[in-house]
């Protein structure tokens, strides 16, 4: 993300970008933005502009929505991080990580139909996929 576009989040986004990064253990301090957006990347995947949008969409679908289960489900699918570690970082056992893990990760698979398109690759006659 360029120095431009780093400067064009929202509010709402900012603060999802800080709550992320507690969540992984970043204390709230004054940091630059590309710091800030270089770390969440890391532990997420994505950066907060895609990963807000991702959340709006899991909240219209599923109503009992909770954005720490959903950071925990990204972190996982991006580090690979262990069940101990996880769930010390999200105060939780290590049985709702997997149970809360399993379940973010089909919601956010719930998706691909509707949310992934990529140009270029349309199926061909004959192709089952």
């Amino acid at each position: 993300m360029n120095d431009l576009a780093m400067a064009k989040l929202t509010a709402e986004e900012r603060e999802l970008l800080q709550r992320g990064l507690q969540w992984v253990g970043y204390k709230r301090r004054k940091r630059k933005t590309k710091v800030l957006l270089r770390r969440f990347k890391s532990m997420f995947g994505e950066g907060p502009v895609a990963i807000n949008q991702l959340f709006k969409d899991c909240q219209r679908k599923q109503p009992k929505f909770k954005e720490k289960y959903a950071f925990m489900a990204l972190q996982w699918l991006k580090t690979y991080a262990t069940e101990v570690d996880l769930a010390g970082r999200y105060g939780c056992c290590e049985l709702t990580v997997e149970q809360m893990t399993k379940k973010y990760v089909r919601l956010f698979q719930s998706f691909k139909i509707s949310k992934v398109r990529f140009s270029g690759f349309e199926a061909h006659q004959g192709d089952s996929t």
